[in-house]
């Protein structure tokens, strides 16, 4: 995503420039930011909470001034994780003219781009198409899965089982296998939670 434009502001040219500085008034700049500390002049670390889609997301991250003509101009970057919602990174060229003593002109140019990972569940019905334009430039990760990735998510229960999770209230019932039939009508009916077939009978 690509953005320009401009604002007066009403304040000396010097006054601007020490606020865009001031990690205290470029946590009020930027949408959702819970805060900035700045490590040096030029480096800084942040903390963004944003809400993509239905998702709410923390981004933590670094955010570092380059290119620095004070007080006329700067480069401001930032990039950011956030977990399962992905990463966001950008920045912007920022210029100041002073267009009068009293009266400063700021232009900026900014570039931001937000990435992650799609999750779908089932099989389309029909054929798809893909716009391959937004997987790479909103650098997406799609990952075809046939059944499960059974490894994985075995040492993750094993893991979550022996730090004590109690998975009895999901299980409705319980059956020997060779009553899988009825274990699939159930579910067809959708009135049961996990079914654990027993094997050893």
């Amino acid at each position: 995503m690509k953005m320009s434009g401009s604002q007066v502001i009403d304040a000396p040219r010097d006054a601007v420039w020490k606020g865009l500085n001031d990690p205290k008034v470029l946590q009020q700049c930027i949408p959702g930011c819970e805060s900035i500390v700045a490590s040096s002049p030029t480096q800084m670390s942040a903390k963004v909470v944003l809400k993509i889609g239905p998702v709410k997301a923390a981004f933590k991250g670094s955010v570092t001034l380059s290119d620095i003509k004070a007080p006329e101009s700067y480069r401001i970057s930032g990039k950011g994780e956030g977990g399962f919602a992905g990463f966001a990174s950008g920045g912007a060229t920022v210029k100041l003219t002073a267009t009068s003593p009293s009266e400063t002109l700021m232009e900026y140019d900014v570039d931001a781009q937000v990435g992650g990972k799609i999750a779908m569940l089932g099989i389309p019905s029909g054929p798809t198409t893909v716009d391959w334009n937004r997987v790479i430039f909103k650098a997406l990760t799609i990952k075809g899965i046939y059944g499960r990735e059974m490894f994985e998510t075995w040492y993750k229960m094993i893991a979550m089982l022996q730090s004590g999770l109690d998975v009895r209230k999901v299980i409705t019932h319980r059956m020997k296998a060779a009553e899988f039939a009825q274990g699939f009508a159930l579910m067809k009916q959708g009135s049961c939670g996990k079914v654990v077939l027993d094997w050893s009978t």
